[in-house]
């Protein structure tokens, strides 16, 4: 799909899905080509970032997925709350499969593991495992990626980070 269509799908979504979100419209969408990721929410840029989508149904949930994403940064129950509700909005408006589509999704995001503090360790630990010569910054970028967080919300939430990634770079060199 072209960028065009990408961005009117982007305005369909909006208008239909969160008609009282970013009203003075300064949010954009953009398509990042061989990126790692399915979609991204990028507040500080106020920006979509979406890659990987199979159809329009797909494009949208996606669409929906990271702007839910906005103001609730985790996959935490705010954000299913939210991710619910435009389920429920897309069966208003005669969207079943795409309802359908949501209703998957959240049910993927509620029978994954629970994130805990030793999990986001653990995480940091193997990606100096895997990268020796990694950066505490891009460790901890990554992992706040992978668990849809922004650097400084992981930091904020998960105190042990940096002793995590010391413990890590200790090992190694043992």
């Amino acid at each position: 799909m072209k960028h065009g269509h990408i961005a009117k799908r982007f305005q369909y979504v909006r208008q239909h899905f969160f008609p009282r979100w970013d009203l003075k419209k300064q949010w954009k969408v953009r398509y990042i080509p061989n990126a790692s990721f399915a979609g991204r929410c990028n507040e500080k840029a106020k920006e979509i970032l979406v890659h990987r989508f199979a159809n329009e149904n797909d494009l949208d949930l996606l669409l929906i997925h990271e702007i839910c994403h906005v103001r609730c940064p985790s996959h935490g129950i705010a954000w299913q709350d939210k991710l619910s509700r435009m389920s429920q909005r897309a069966k208003d408006i005669g969207r079943d499969e795409l309802s359908n589509l949501i209703l998957r999704e959240l049910h993927i995001v509620k029978e994954s593991p629970p994130v805990t503090a030793e999990s986001i360790y653990r995480l940091i630990e193997q990606c100096v495992r895997e990268v020796p010569s990694i950066s505490y910054n891009d460790a901890v970028n990554y992992v706040a990626r992978e668990h849809s967080y922004t650097r400084s919300a992981l930091k904020q939430k998960y105190k042990g980070t940096k002793k995590a990634y010391i413990r890590a770079t200790q090992r190694l060199k043992k």
